[in-house]
């Protein structure tokens, strides 16, 4: 009992440290998870003082349990923390529930006849078949169509996990479970079975980097400044290379064979900022990194000399990282990147009714005032302010509108210049890139999408208000679209790594017209 007591003690704690730090580690953590186990055994070590606790009190306990496991289920969302104390709630639920039915011929009204009833029973037998099933059906379909999908298609998807489950139950669990060992047959199968895991996992591994190795590059990518050509920020409406793509675009030209960067790689096409200086999930602060022009590692100061550029934004504004780190090692910038995902100008001016909910509203406000207070303090030059606007009508909208406009009024007081990036076009009528550019049968055409209407009007009502502050604007529309179209694909090379942010490859090759475009923003601003 003492032992699983301070295991559980102290796995809870790493827990909770581990959830500030690295949620996604928190939550595959075993040590970080052993707490709930511990949970359990010490209820087994327990069990005879439990069966001597008064038949009431068992009775309240399993529908308390139930209580606390329904709560869990109905409150908890992703944006919850979890495991930390988060779990306690359906964790204590489940033990309350077992321990209540410990003893046999209990009251009528106990939890334990609602949860025998045929139908939980059935379920019950097949749950844990029903969990390895359930994740990758819904998580698979997320990733494929690359947005939140409807209730009814989860629903769907469920279903289908669930019949997937019954099968695996009696052809597969069963017999296994039922299967007569006989001999050392047992003690060998343990082994064979990840050794079979381990080999197939590699073998995996290493076709994927051998596809990856075998994918030619092609000059597109070495030479970025003859892919894009010159440009002034004031000059032409789109660059030449977009002119070109749109025009072959609606000659229904086919896609390119050769592009970058490749597909297998795609996903991963992000600038490699350290974690530790980017707010996480679950996250409310985090280091401050200088990224250093001519050193590869982060510092906690700043360059002698040098002129501090802090970036303040989500997602959308660590995409231009690579951008922005070009024109650092040309120009003496010292670079600090203030961001969060997910945390939008938007919900500055958000309640609780918001359909994030309080608790993500909370997370991104303490973030925010944490993030304004670091900025003070480092006593920037120029802030580059880069969001995702996250809505282009009704009340989402002009809380994006506003959110930002005070985020670039608050700027103009404690930096001698501002910069804000206007958002790029988001193509969320087309399929993901590595799909639309990959389908049989599709062309540039295919994979051409439009951004106009509604979204268009609020990314010129941003920048036109900016102006009015006297903060510089870079207006990225025609590094991607020319007369309303917008090819997944510029030239060679991929723009997109999904419907709405831009690949680094291709931000590496915007590289020389984004510096251009920010020397005229300083100017202006």
């Amino acid at each position: 009992m003492v032992v699983a007591l301070l295991v559980a003690a102290a796995s809870f704690l790493y827990s909770h440290h581990l959830l500030r730090v690295n949620p996604s580690a928190a939550y595959f953590s075993s040590f970080g998870r052993a707490w709930e186990l511990a949970l359990g055994a010490l209820l087994a070590i327990g069990i005879r003082w439990v069966t001597r606790v008064p038949a009431a009190v068992r009775l309240a306990a399993g529908w308390i349990g139930l209580a606390c496991i329904g709560a869990a289920a109905v409150a908890f969302s992703s944006h919850t923390p979890f495991p930390g104390k988060a779990a306690l709630l359906p964790t204590l639920g489940a033990a309350l529930v077992i321990a209540s039915g410990v003893r046999e011929h209990e009251e009528r009204r106990h939890a334990g006849r609602l949860l025998g009833t045929l139908p939980l029973r059935y379920v019950g037998d097949r749950s844990y078949t029903f969990y390895l099933w359930h994740w990758p059906f819904l998580a698979i379909a997320v990733l494929y169509e690359g947005r939140k999908l409807p209730v009814a298609a989860n629903v769907l998807l469920l279903a289908i996990a669930f019949g997937l489950s019954i099968v695996t139950y009696r052809y597969f669990e069963n017999p296994i479970r039922r299967m007569k060992w006989k001999g050392s047959v047992g003690v060998l199968l343990w082994p064979v079975s990840v050794g079979v895991v381990l080999a197939v996992a590699f073998a995996g591994i290493g076709a994927i980097q051998s596809t990856a190795a075998a994918v030619p590059t092609p000059r597109a990518a070495i030479q970025p400044a003859i892919l894009v050509g010159p440009s002034s920020p004031h000059g032409l409406p789109a660059l030449p290379a977009v002119i070109a793509s749109v025009r072959a675009a609606l000659h229904g030209a086919p896609i390119p064979s050769r592009l970058v960067p490749a597909f297998i790689k795609l996903p991963t096409d992000w600038f490699p900022y350290p974690p530790r200086c980017v707010a996480q999930r679950g996250q409310t602060h985090s280091a401050i990194c200088y990224l250093k022009a001519r050193s590869a590692a982060p510092s906690s100061t700043p360059t002698p000399r040098h002129k501090t550029l802090v970036v303040l934004g989500d997602s959308h504004a660590d995409m231009w990282d690579s951008s922005l780190f070009a024109m650092a090692a040309k120009d003496r910038w010292d670079v600090v990147s203030v961001s969060k995902l997910s945390c939008t100008p938007a919900v500055l001016y958000a309640d609780a009714a918001s359909p994030d909910g309080p608790g993500t509203l909370a997370e991104c406000h303490a973030w925010y005032r944490w993030a304004l207070r670091t900025i003070a303090r480092l006593h920037p030059n120029t802030i580059f302010i880069s969001f995702h606007y996250n809505g282009d009508r009704g009340n989402v909208a002009m809380k994006a509108e506003n959110g930002i406009s005070s985020l670039t009024d608050w700027a103009k007081t404690v930096a001698r210049h501002v910069v804000l990036m206007a958002d790029v076009p988001n193509l969320q009528s087309l399929p993901q890139p590595v799909d639309c550019l990959q389908e049989s049968g599709a062309t540039l055409r295919t994979c051409t999408g439009t951004w106009s209407g509604s979204s268009l009007d609020l990314s010129r009502t941003i920048e036109a208000r900016a102006r009015l502050q006297h903060v510089g604007v870079i207006d990225p529309l025609g590094w991607f679209c020319y007369r309303g179209l917008c090819p997944q694909a510029i030239g060679e090379t991929i723009a997109f790594k999904d419907t709405d942010h831009v690949t680094q490859t291709y931000a590496t090759a915007l590289s020389p017209p984004f510096r251009a475009a920010f020397r005229a923003a300083l100017h202006a601003g």
